[in-house]
């Protein structure tokens, strides 16, 4: 018996997730002293995956400038979460089917 078989198909399906921890160092207000700048972080949830609403800025002396305001990415992560293998269709293809009797 000859057998052949086609190829299958296969489809690989990745779900993936970007995730994004952005560090607040501070809890409520936080002063520095050098620049004179406060610093107030709404609703920051300090799981991975979370999200900031709102992020303040306050001078406390009238006329005063900020030259830059960074905001830090600690860390970026690619999660997978899982990985399916679909086949989606298997043939099995018989060419030629031979008896023999003796």
């Amino acid at each position: 018996m000859t057998t052949s078989s086609s190829s299958s198909s296969r489809r690989r399906k990745c779900s993936r997730e970007v995730v994004e921890a952005i560090e607040i160092r501070a809890d409520g207000w936080r002063e520095d002293e050098s620049m004179n700048i406060y610093v107030k972080a709404d609703k920051v949830d300090e799981t991975v995956g979370s999200t900031v609403d709102k992020v303040e800025l306050t001078l406390d002396k009238a006329g005063s400038t900020v030259d830059k305001v960074e905001l830090t990415v600690d860390k970026v992560e690619l999660t997978v979460d899982k990985v399916e293998l679909t086949v989606d269709k298997v043939e099995l293809t018989v060419d030629k089917v031979e008896v023999n009797c003796v």
